[in-house]
């Protein structure tokens, strides 16, 4: 994943590519076009690239550069920077859990999720946020996030949530968006009607498990709202 800030001259003649390079050896991925993972006509603004490694040849390699050669210009060639590049590798959900410490009761009374992303919500002529329910912000998730409720190690609840709509089924609101013309700020919030009580001595938890890779938004935070109770 990379970011890329196109200045001006990128024309739809332009193919400009990138390509992983073992310095050592001199053996080379695959070359792919960058132009085919963004909005290359959207001028002075910064855009996500995601691109595979499967794409670029490397899922089994190993390279130690990453070269960008312009292909073919259509007149100028275009004028662009290129920032934060980072190889992300598979892996296993992560889980992370919410319970009482011993002897006590936790009463939860709020999830809340927020999310930052490089979007641009503004809907010209409207007063209606510019947001795609299928997704989250800019994000498309496959798996997304999944909510469990368990108790004595056993799974009482699970709801999973990869988009707005989404996260409405399950009652949360959208409490705050905020943004400017690069990033916004969504934050989501699900109230229980009573709170939702953690007994130590059930070994009672709630879980949230991330399925899917989060890296694209620019920030995200998860937290919690509640008491906690002493028990005798």
């Amino acid at each position: 994943m990379t970011w890329i800030y196109v200045d001006k001259d990128w024309k739809d003649g332009d193919s400009i590519v990138a390509y992983g390079w073992d310095t050592a050896t001199g053996l080379r991925g695959d070359a792919v076009g960058l132009q085919d993972y963004f909005s290359y006509g959207e001028f002075k603004a910064w855009h996500k690239l995601k691109i595979p490694l499967t794409q670029m040849g490397l899922a089994g390699g190993t390279i130690d550069a990453l070269r960008v050669e312009i292909i073919t210009a259509e007149g100028k060639s275009p004028k662009f920077w290129i920032d934060d590049i980072d190889f992300e590798a598979a892996g296993a959900s992560i889980p992370f859990t919410v319970k009482p410490d011993k002897g006590t009761w936790l009463y939860v009374q709020k999830v809340i999720v927020t999310y930052v992303d490089a979007l641009n919500t503004i809907l010209q002529y409207s007063n209606i946020p510019n947001l795609d329910y299928s997704k989250i912000l800019g994000e498309t998730l496959v798996l997304g996030w999944l909510f469990q409720r368990v108790q004595d190690n056993e799974i009482v609840f699970s709801s999973s949530v990869s988009s707005l709509l989404d996260s409405a089924q399950t009652g949360a609101k959208i409490t705050t968006l905020v943004g400017n013309a690069t990033n916004t700020m969504l934050t989501s919030e699900f109230t229980y009607g009573v709170p939702e009580i953690l007994k130590a001595e059930d070994n009672d938890e709630l879980r949230a498990i991330m399925q899917d890779s989060m890296v694209g938004f620019v920030k995200m935070r998860m937290s919690v709202i509640g008491y906690v109770e002493k028990r005798v």
